[in-house]
């Protein structure tokens, strides 16, 4: 602990304060980096993927939906058979009307997305942030805080020593607590 000998409240109360006003800052920081679009690469990779998984064969194409003389009157039986409203909702397999469209047009699809994606990305002015570098830096930015946290406990701990009490944040880390004791 601090020397409490000329700690006053004052001090005390400024001292929380500004190790307060980091960690607000520290926490604002890592809300946005939390928040940061993912790389537009890894973006463009994790649309090629579904599209792939999408566009994958997952039965033959049923027309089932089309031609059955078969009309549904509950909506159970309109969930149960895929066929909603007197047409069908699913035409493709499990996957619906995303796999065929997919199946279909996949390499259309793909080029529309990424030139969705594209615009989004010069829109924000921005890469984005790859995987590795968020873990990363989320890693720092935890440290950092707990560190913080750590010396915002040692300053309560010390003026309750002297006889000055100051009110613990409801969201404190229980971890800087336990350091502390």
């Amino acid at each position: 602990m601090k020397n409490t000998g000329n700690l006053t409240n004052d001090k005390l109360r400024a001292a929380v304060e500004k190790v307060r006003v980091q960690i607000r800052d520290l926490k604002a920081e890592r809300e946005r980096f939390e928040d940061a679009p993912r790389a537009k690469s890894e973006a463009l990779a994790r649309m090629r993927k579904w599209v792939d998984e999408v566009m994958a064969p997952s039965g033959e194409v049923s027309i089932e939906a089309f031609v059955t003389t078969f009309e549904p009157k509950t909506q159970i039986e309109r969930i149960s058979t895929g066929i909603s409203n007197g047409g069908p909702n699913q035409i493709v397999g499990r996957n619906g009307v995303d796999s065929a469209i997919c199946w279909l047009f996949g390499n259309l699809v793909k080029e529309r997305f990424a030139a969705a994606i594209n615009d989004y990305y010069a829109e924000q002015a921005t890469e984005g942030v790859t995987t590795k570098e968020r873990d990363s830096k989320l890693e720092e930015l935890n440290e950092r805080l707990l560190k913080l946290e750590i010396e915002e406990e040692r300053l309560i701990c010390s003026g309750e020593e002297a006889g000055i009490f100051v009110l613990r944040r409801a969201d404190a880390d229980p971890r800087a607590l336990a350091a502390v004791v």
